[in-house]
């Protein structure tokens, strides 16, 4: 029988007035992985800040090893009883590997400690987790993988026997996070707990033993292991009918890619990190290209930005050469990107939502400013993605949904040829992640090509016809 580590019956948040979190039920064990996926991304925020012990529970109770906590006591309880790991590091960056994990905890003082000691005892405890990670190198020199599993070997070595993995494939690729798991698994054997709060299905799917649905924020279901079934969990967080269930899984019409003009064209590309890069993006398709370096992804997009320009081969936009001076030069020719999470990059939040959407336009039509007209016509083009009530909000106002709608509107109305996307569904909830596949179809309905760059194997398979694999600064294909 599994020994109970936490649980948390009908927790209850408020915040300004309005519960975020309105039913929380929540078990974890001893040696098990208990997948968790919300429907909305300040809810999974707010769960994530209670498991942290940042925010207090305005009721319900919580246990902790089968011992209720009193209700004064939780947040420090939670604190000090269960590690996050998520894409913010938790590391000193100017401490070494072995400081950061046994020298980082409250109350120890530094300057009594033996070095040659400490970094033989890290270096054992990363040798039994078969990490090839030097004790005494710099926490600010690894890897986002070395991070995480460092800050893994840590929770482990001081004690805690619950951890709640936060968004990995956000900040890991799918080669990183299958290497990461070996870890894991090998911590769920030997008793740990984990809690995954993950955005993308297939994790969840993949590797945990339950899974738990947050609608609204409530727990509506846990799946047991096997009983899981994605297009229940998908109905359960959109709260849909059947009929809109069919609706959304036929949202998308392949469009033909073989019968449609080359609008790009990459031809035998070789640069730093690129070695003879070949492929064609056609009028109104969908491409992914599924990555395994961060390096090459950069490199590519430097090219295709203008940042880079050392390299051999040819670039072409619409048959005409294309060697884009920087990325204004590149977005006036009608090559534009989104950049993974869009809303902190590309949103200017001192502007009003109809600022935000004129800001792109001003860049192609002298004197925008000067002509209220033109303010006018955008207004009215946008009037059926955003009502008048939502372009007079402020931005502070706008909820996370609304403002991932308008960083994605923004290039409907420069209608350019080919729209990049990074990473379009990473760190984003469901609701984030249908606005943002409604928008990326609209772009290919008006003619706009659009290429996907993602290193997580389920997001590189979300959309489109066909997945090209940059794999060495090489690439090959994979139909969908």
């Amino acid at each position: 029988m599994l020994e109970e580590l936490l649980r948390i019956e009908n927790g209850i948040v408020e915040k300004n007035g309005q519960e975020l979190i309105k039913g929380l039920h929540l078990q974890a064990y001893k040696g098990e992985i208990l997948g968790l996926i919300s429907d909305n991304i300040r809810e999974k925020q707010c769960i994530l800040d209670v498991l942290n012990g940042t925010v207090n529970l305005d009721y319900g109770s919580v246990s902790f090893e089968e011992n209720q906590i009193q209700d004064y006591e939780v947040s420090q309880v939670l604190k000090n009883k269960i590690a996050v790991i998520e894409s913010k590091s938790k590391l000193v960056n100017n401490l070494s590997v072995a400081e950061n994990i046994f020298v980082v905890r409250g109350g120890f003082k530094k300057y009594f400690i033996n070095k040659r000691l400490l970094y033989r005892q890290a270096g054992g405890l990363l040798s039994e987790f078969k990490l090839e990670i030097h004790p005494e190198s710099y926490a600010g020199r690894l890897t986002p993988l070395e991070r995480c599993m460092v800050e893994l070997v840590k929770a482990y070595a001081t004690g805690h026997r619950l951890i709640v993995c936060c968004d990995f494939t956000s900040f890991l690729s799918s080669t990183e996070v299958k290497k990461a798991f070996i870890s894991i698994l090998w911590l769920k054997k030997k008793g740990v707990g984990f809690i995954f709060i993950e955005n993308h299905d297939n994790v969840l799917f993949d590797y945990s033993d339950r899974v738990a649905v947050i609608h609204n924020g409530k727990t509506v279901r846990i799946f047991d292991g096997e009983d899981t079934d994605k297009d229940t969990v998908y109905t359960l967080l959109m709260g849909e009918s059947d009929d809109q269930q069919q609706e959304r899984e036929g949202n998308y019409v392949p469009s033909p890619i073989n019968q449609s003009p080359v609008v790009f064209e990459i031809d035998r590309l070789s640069s730093i990190g690129l070695s003879n890069l070949s492929f064609q993006l056609h009028e109104g398709e969908i491409l992914n290209i599924l990555y395994q370096e961060e390096e090459c992804c950069n490199e590519l997009l430097g090219l295709m930005k203008g940042e880079s320009k050392n390299f051999s081969g040819l670039m072409k936009l619409e048959n005409k050469q294309y060697n884009p001076l920087g990325l204004w030069d590149a977005i006036k020719k009608g090559v534009c990107f989104i950049e993974e999470d869009p809303i902190t990059k590309m949103l200017f939040f001192d502007m009003s939502v109809v600022d935000n959407l004129c800001f792109t336009m001003s860049n192609k039509v002298k004197g925008f400013w000067f002509h209220r007209k033109y303010r006018k016509s955008i207004i009215k083009f946008m009037e059926d993605i955003f009502n008048n009530e939502i372009l007079m909000t402020p931005m502070s106002e706008l909820e996370p949904v609304t403002l991932q709608k308008l960083a994605y509107s923004k290039w409907l109305l420069y209608m350019p040829k080919v729209v990049v996307c990074k990473k379009p569904f990473s760190a984003v909830d469901v609701h984030m992640r249908q606005v943002t596949e409604q928008l990326i179809n609209t772009y290919t309905k008006k003619g706009i090509t659009v290429l996907i760059l993602t290193s997580n194997i389920s997001e590189a398979h979300t959309m489109g016809e066909c997945v090209l694999h940059l794999k060495g600064g090489s690439i090959k294909e994979e139909s969908q």
